[in-house]
């Protein structure tokens, strides 16, 4: 499995959480959480939760979403 990143919102370590199925290691869906109550929910696998909570924003993604969120209504940006 991949490791986790620290939790993006506090910087706490996540835990990876599997339901099984009655078969042993089975997964129907697997998440991760933080203690702060940030989840990711419903990944089939643990590896696609993993790379799901690893995911992260690049720097220029969220300059972008904070000029249009600072921009007046109909300016255009």
């Amino acid at each position: 499995m991949t490791d986790l990143l620290p939790c993006p919102f506090c910087g706490a370590k996540a835990a990876m959480s599997v339901l099984e199925d009655d078969e042993p290691g089975e997964i129907i869906s697997a998440w991760v959480a933080c203690s702060c109550g940030v989840e990711l929910h419903e990944q089939r696998t643990e590896d696609d939760a993993a790379k799901c909570w690893n995911t992260r924003a690049s720097s220029v993604t969220i300059n972008n979403i904070s000029n249009v969120m600072s921009s007046p209504p109909g300016s255009g940006k």
